[in-house]
């Protein structure tokens, strides 16, 4: 029989929101493959990369899953500033252990001036490889501009 795990989204504060649902799939390099075998490998509590697809089923993202990554909860120690880098608490806020989280920003080079905005105890989520752990979101640079209205 078909394995499965059954999963639940977290909302922005890292809650979970909805009813649960479950995911039956992996996908590696593009291919749909089923968890047969896979599902040992996950444990409660894990958060796993997970996207709806278009066939309306769910599915593990095999990205950080195949490198035996595992995906942690971060929490902004203080507001953006410049550069690609933040000191972030792990897992807990204010009491995690602090770790350096690199960012990748498209079009741009420094977090204060990109989206989404980081502040202080921002949630965002984690994931180490070898010594260095790196933010799952791609920021957007941004540029400043000053608005009229016209009367």
């Amino acid at each position: 029989a078909d394995q499965y795990v059954s999963c639940k989204l977290l909302d922005s504060g890292g809650d979970e929101t909805g009813d649960a649902f479950d995911v039956e799939g992996l996908i590696v390099g593009g291919v749909e493959t089923a968890l047969n075998g896979c599902v040992p490998r996950i444990a409660a509590d894990d958060i796993l990369p997970v996207f709806k697809a278009n066939d309306g089923n769910w599915y593990i993202d095999d990205l950080f899953y195949s490198l035996g990554m595992t995906i942690h909860k971060a929490y902004c120690k203080t507001s953006a500033s410049t550069g690609t880098t933040l000191t972030c608490y792990l897992d807990t806020d204010e009491t995690g252990d602090e770790v350096t989280v690199n960012f990748s920003i498209a079009n741009g080079t420094n977090l204060n001036s990109s989206t989404p905005r980081l502040a202080d105890g921002t949630l965002i989520f984690v994931a180490q490889l070898g010594e260095t752990w790196y933010c799952l979101t791609v920021f957007q640079g941004t540029e400043p501009c000053e608005c009229t209205v016209p009367t």
